[in-house]
């Protein structure tokens, strides 16, 4: 069973230097994964959850990433079995208002999402 707690989604930053919005944001998108978490048999880390936009930019990320405002987090996924899990469920994906970047593209993590995609399981 995985289970998250907020400051994961703070990926480090002090909950001061996050804007109000953005903490409501992570804490809607923790509550999410909670969900899911306690259906998914195995631990899961959280590899990056809010990213103010200097790191956004270092990193490679979009302008437009989720990250930026609370909306996304990436999980370890070193042996893809999360994303398979998630392949298997994209019902429950829905049913969260949870959107899952194809992970063909995201070898080694998997990115989950609560701003809408055009589908559940998305290309970037």
């Amino acid at each position: 069973m995985a289970k998250f707690n907020i400051g994961e989604f703070y990926a480090g930053y002090k909950p001061e230097d996050i804007p109000a919005e953005v903490k409501k944001n992570l804490t809607n998108t923790c509550d999410a994964f909670n969900i899911w978490g306690r259906q998914y048999p195995k631990p899961v880390l959280i590899k990056r959850g809010y990213r103010d936009p200097a790191l956004n930019k270092k990193v490679g990320g979009s302008i437009t990433s989720p990250h930026l405002l609370g909306l996304a987090a990436d999980c370890v996924d070193k042996d893809g079995q999360l994303a398979l899990w998630f392949m298997n469920h994209t019902a429950l994906l829905k049913e969260l208002g949870l959107y899952m970047e194809n992970p063909q593209k995201t070898i080694g993590w998997v990115h989950l999402q609560t701003r809408p995609a055009s589908q559940t399981i998305f290309n970037p």
